[in-house]
Protein backbone atom coordinates (compact mmCIF):
# COMPACT_ATOMS: atom_id res chain seq x y z
CA UNK A 1 0.00 0.00 0.00
CA UNK A 2 2.78 2.34 0.70
CA UNK A 3 4.55 1.60 -2.71
CA UNK A 4 1.31 2.15 -4.15
CA UNK A 5 1.02 5.46 -2.39
CA UNK A 6 4.45 6.42 -3.03
CA UNK A 7 3.71 6.15 -6.95
CA UNK A 8 0.61 7.83 -6.85
CA UNK A 9 2.40 10.85 -5.39
CA UNK A 10 5.26 10.61 -7.44
CA UNK A 11 3.11 10.97 -10.52
CA UNK A 12 0.97 13.47 -9.03
CA UNK A 13 4.15 15.82 -8.76
CA UNK A 14 5.08 14.97 -12.28
CA UNK A 15 1.91 16.03 -13.87
CA UNK A 16 2.03 19.03 -11.44
CA UNK A 17 5.22 20.17 -12.57
CA UNK A 18 4.55 19.56 -15.94
CA UNK A 19 1.15 21.73 -15.71
CA UNK A 20 3.03 24.56 -13.92
CA UNK A 21 5.65 24.71 -17.34
CA UNK A 22 2.68 24.66 -19.52
CA UNK A 23 1.21 27.77 -17.67
CA UNK A 24 4.02 29.36 -18.19
CA UNK A 25 4.74 28.46 -22.36
CA UNK A 26 0.98 30.23 -22.26
CA UNK A 27 2.01 33.22 -20.57
CA UNK A 28 4.72 34.00 -22.94
CA UNK A 29 2.30 33.58 -25.70
CA UNK A 30 2.27 37.11 -27.83
CA UNK A 31 -1.71 37.51 -28.24
CA UNK A 32 -1.46 41.00 -30.23
CA UNK A 33 -2.39 42.99 -27.20
CA UNK A 34 -0.97 43.72 -23.78
CA UNK A 35 -2.74 41.77 -20.95
CA UNK A 36 -0.98 42.99 -17.92
CA UNK A 37 -2.25 46.39 -17.45
CA UNK A 38 -5.85 45.34 -19.44
CA UNK A 39 -9.15 46.17 -17.86
CA UNK A 40 -12.25 45.04 -19.69
CA UNK A 41 -15.46 46.35 -18.45
CA UNK A 42 -19.04 46.04 -20.14
CA UNK A 43 -21.81 48.41 -20.17
CA UNK A 44 -25.27 46.94 -19.36
CA UNK A 45 -28.25 49.43 -18.73
CA UNK A 46 -31.82 48.63 -20.23
CA UNK A 47 -32.42 50.67 -23.32
CA UNK A 48 -36.41 50.64 -23.39
CA UNK A 49 -36.49 51.65 -19.99
CA UNK A 50 -34.68 55.05 -20.86
CA UNK A 51 -36.58 57.92 -20.99
CA UNK A 52 -37.65 58.99 -24.39
CA UNK A 53 -36.52 62.52 -23.52
CA UNK A 54 -33.15 61.67 -21.90
CA UNK A 55 -29.80 60.82 -23.32
CA UNK A 56 -29.21 58.02 -26.37
CA UNK A 57 -27.20 55.13 -25.81
CA UNK A 58 -24.21 56.63 -27.69
CA UNK A 59 -24.51 59.77 -25.56
CA UNK A 60 -24.52 57.73 -22.36
CA UNK A 61 -21.51 55.33 -23.22
CA UNK A 62 -19.13 58.32 -24.12
CA UNK A 63 -20.28 60.27 -20.89
CA UNK A 64 -19.35 57.27 -19.31
CA UNK A 65 -16.11 56.68 -20.98
CA UNK A 66 -15.13 60.55 -20.16
CA UNK A 67 -15.89 59.83 -16.31
CA UNK A 68 -13.38 56.61 -16.89
CA UNK A 69 -11.00 58.32 -19.02
CA UNK A 70 -10.12 61.00 -15.93
CA UNK A 71 -10.30 58.05 -13.22
CA UNK A 72 -7.12 57.91 -11.43
CA UNK A 73 -4.62 55.45 -12.35
CA UNK A 74 -6.35 55.15 -16.54
CA UNK A 75 -3.61 55.82 -18.84
CA UNK A 76 -6.15 55.25 -21.94
CA UNK A 77 -8.86 54.26 -22.99
CA UNK A 78 -10.38 52.72 -26.05
CA UNK A 79 -14.18 51.49 -26.46
CA UNK A 80 -15.22 48.52 -28.81
CA UNK A 81 -18.32 47.15 -29.65
CA UNK A 82 -17.29 43.90 -28.29
CA UNK A 83 -14.57 42.89 -25.53
CA UNK A 84 -11.06 41.86 -27.04
CA UNK A 85 -11.27 38.71 -28.84
CA UNK A 86 -14.07 36.89 -27.35
CA UNK A 87 -16.84 38.13 -29.97
CA UNK A 88 -16.19 38.75 -33.00
CA UNK A 89 -17.90 38.94 -35.61
CA UNK A 90 -17.87 37.55 -39.55
CA UNK A 91 -19.07 40.73 -41.53
CA UNK A 92 -18.96 40.12 -45.14
CA UNK A 93 -15.90 42.13 -47.13
CA UNK A 94 -15.35 43.04 -50.49
CA UNK A 95 -12.35 44.36 -52.24
CA UNK A 96 -13.32 45.99 -55.69
CA UNK A 97 -12.49 44.17 -58.55
CA UNK A 98 -11.80 41.14 -56.78
CA UNK A 99 -14.49 38.10 -57.18
CA UNK A 100 -13.47 36.14 -54.02
CA UNK A 101 -11.86 37.64 -50.82
CA UNK A 102 -8.85 35.70 -49.48
CA UNK A 103 -8.91 33.67 -46.42
CA UNK A 104 -6.82 34.41 -43.77
CA UNK A 105 -5.61 31.23 -42.56
CA UNK A 106 -9.00 28.97 -44.07
CA UNK A 107 -10.87 31.60 -42.30
CA UNK A 108 -12.96 34.40 -43.45
CA UNK A 109 -11.83 38.45 -42.04
CA UNK A 110 -12.99 38.78 -38.87
CA UNK A 111 -14.21 42.58 -37.99
CA UNK A 112 -14.70 44.37 -34.74
CA UNK A 113 -15.76 47.74 -34.26
CA UNK A 114 -13.62 50.17 -32.07
CA UNK A 115 -13.46 53.69 -31.45
CA UNK A 116 -10.93 56.26 -31.11
CA UNK A 117 -8.05 55.10 -28.19
CA UNK A 118 -9.00 51.47 -28.39
CA UNK A 119 -5.19 50.47 -30.37
CA UNK A 120 -3.30 52.71 -27.33
CA UNK A 121 -5.16 51.45 -24.75
CA UNK A 122 -4.93 47.42 -25.91
CA UNK A 123 -1.19 48.14 -26.69
CA UNK A 124 -1.32 47.12 -30.20
CA UNK A 125 1.26 48.28 -32.21
CA UNK A 126 0.49 50.54 -35.32
CA UNK A 127 2.90 49.40 -38.07
CA UNK A 128 1.62 51.85 -40.88
CA UNK A 129 -0.71 54.97 -41.56
CA UNK A 130 -2.67 56.00 -38.61
CA UNK A 131 -4.49 55.23 -35.65
CA UNK A 132 -8.46 56.36 -35.52
CA UNK A 133 -9.01 59.97 -34.51
CA UNK A 134 -12.37 61.90 -32.76
CA UNK A 135 -12.86 63.46 -36.23
CA UNK A 136 -13.43 59.67 -37.87
CA UNK A 137 -17.09 59.89 -37.13
CA UNK A 138 -20.54 58.95 -38.56
CA UNK A 139 -20.88 61.57 -41.20
CA UNK A 140 -17.37 61.54 -41.78
CA UNK A 141 -15.32 59.77 -44.43
CA UNK A 142 -15.40 55.81 -43.37
CA UNK A 143 -12.29 54.56 -42.70
CA UNK A 144 -10.93 51.17 -41.24
CA UNK A 145 -7.72 49.61 -39.80
CA UNK A 146 -6.25 46.12 -40.61
CA UNK A 147 -3.77 43.66 -39.06
CA UNK A 148 -0.55 43.27 -40.90
CA UNK A 149 -1.95 39.46 -41.41
CA UNK A 150 -4.94 40.58 -43.59
CA UNK A 151 -2.47 43.39 -45.06
CA UNK A 152 -0.59 41.13 -46.33
CA UNK A 153 -3.05 38.98 -47.67
CA UNK A 154 -5.35 40.97 -49.62
CA UNK A 155 -2.63 43.41 -50.95
CA UNK A 156 0.64 40.89 -50.96
CA UNK A 157 2.82 43.30 -53.40
CA UNK A 158 0.98 46.79 -52.06
CA UNK A 159 1.24 49.02 -49.19
CA UNK A 160 -2.62 48.50 -47.34
CA UNK A 161 -2.63 51.96 -46.32
CA UNK A 162 -5.04 53.92 -49.02
CA UNK A 163 -6.99 50.76 -50.60
CA UNK A 164 -11.00 50.42 -50.09
CA UNK A 165 -12.91 47.74 -48.30
CA UNK A 166 -16.69 47.07 -48.69
CA UNK A 167 -17.95 46.10 -45.54
CA UNK A 168 -21.44 44.64 -46.36
CA UNK A 169 -23.15 43.86 -49.52
CA UNK A 170 -21.24 45.00 -52.82
CA UNK A 171 -23.19 48.14 -53.46
CA UNK A 172 -22.03 49.74 -50.02
CA UNK A 173 -19.69 52.23 -49.85
CA UNK A 174 -16.16 51.69 -49.53
CA UNK A 175 -13.93 52.10 -46.34
CA UNK A 176 -10.60 53.81 -47.33
CA UNK A 177 -7.75 51.51 -45.15
CA UNK A 178 -5.98 54.39 -42.93
CA UNK A 179 -3.82 52.28 -40.55
CA UNK A 180 -2.00 48.64 -40.26
CA UNK A 181 -1.81 47.42 -36.88
CA UNK A 182 0.64 44.37 -35.63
Amino acid sequence: LMVAQAALAVVLLCGAGLFVRSLQAVKGIDVGYDTNRMIVAHANYDVDGAPPDGPSHAQRITSAAEVLRHAPGVEALGLAGTPTMQSISFETLHLPGVDSIPTLDGMPPLTMFVGPGFFQASGIGLRAGRRFSDDDRQGSEPVVIVSESMARTFWPHDAAVGKCIIVGKPGDSCRRVVGVVS
